[in-house]
């Protein structure tokens, strides 16, 4: 609802004139995959208040897997403990290979 939008309540697609609803129209596009005049059309009878509160739903239910999943992870601790030591060791097997080129490269070994 915090989306910066101007005072003209009807929904359009205005990238010049109207950014600010533009840019709510560009993130509806992206998870839905409607055009943009789709979308005008579709909320033709909105006003930019209610259209925000539409994008919302749209939005928190396109999210709601990811979620779930980060919720899932989440309950592992052990999982994300392992994870991050293997990464741990991965980036210090990569550190190390690294430094002994460059110090091969300086002359230092």
């Amino acid at each position: 609802m915090k989306a910066v939008t101007d005072f003209t309540s009807a929904v359009t697609f205005s990238p010049e004139e109207r950014p600010g609803v533009s840019n709510l129209i560009n993130i509806h596009n992206l998870f839905t995959g409607l055009t943009p005049e789709e979308i005008c059309e579709q909320s033709m009878c909105l006003e930019t208040a209610q259209y925000k509160l539409v994008l919302a739903e749209i939005v928190i239910e396109k999210l709601k897997p990811l979620q779930k999943r980060i919720d899932n992870i989440l309950k592992e601790p052990q999982h994300i403990q392992y994870v991050l030591q293997k990464g741990a060791e991965k980036a210090t097997e990569i550190a190390i290979s690294t430094m002994t080129q460059v110090k091969k490269l300086l002359g230092m070994l």
